[in-house]
């Protein structure tokens, strides 16, 4: 009797769980989805500050985030930023004026 690797496997027909676009650009995170959740280092450079102030943003509830459970070895939280928390932070947040009407500009959408 031979055993198949998990090389070898193949997804049986109608498994929710075989490879599909969406699944394979979360696994390349060098393309992720442009809905996917930033890790705190990716807002930090999008907005060239520190980790710490993306930290205490997200403490102070300026910022939303969510906990992906545990902690690295450094003992930081596993947190992800909604790209819409990052938006709506940089609304609310925006000092930049139309000069023809008075009103704030609207960031450009993340991923673009």
């Amino acid at each position: 009797m031979s055993h198949s690797t998990a090389k070898n496997a193949k997804p049986a027909k109608g498994n929710p769980l075989s490879a599909t676009p969406a699944l394979s650009a979360v696994k390349d995170s060098r393309s992720p989805r442009p809905d996917a959740p930033l890790m705190v280092a990716d807002v930090a450079r999008r907005w060239r500050t520190s980790y710490q102030k993306i930290l205490d943003l997200v403490d102070e509830g300026r910022l939303r985030a969510f906990n992906i459970g545990g902690r690295n070895p450094s003992g930081r939280r596993f947190l992800r930023i909604p790209p819409e928390s990052v938006q709506e932070f940089e609304r609310l947040n925006s000092t930049l004026l139309d000069p023809k009407t008075g009103r704030l500009l609207t960031p450009k959408p993340l991923g673009r």
